[in-house]
């Protein structure tokens, strides 16, 4: 798991952290990731990341990053 402030960043820079957490995952076979900018500070996610063991992974999260302290990747 990845720590990253995210107070004063951008959707984008949020984005772009959460996509390189998920493919620097050695046990990740197969991503698909969907972005979708809101607004500076808001969007929403949609993932599906499959695994080496053939299980999947489904992941849909708004975020809105304005204002938050800390987040747990």
């Amino acid at each position: 798991m990845k720590h990253f402030g995210t107070s004063g960043l951008r959707i984008e820079i949020y984005f772009s952290k959460f996509r390189e957490s998920i493919e620097s995952c050695s046990l990740a076979q197969l991503i698909r990731i969907a972005l979708d900018k809101r607004s500076t500070h808001a969007g929403f996610i949609q993932a599906e990341i499959s695994f080496i063991d053939e299980s999947i992974l489904y992941v849909r999260e708004f975020v809105d990053v304005e204002g938050v302290e800390e987040r747990l990747m």
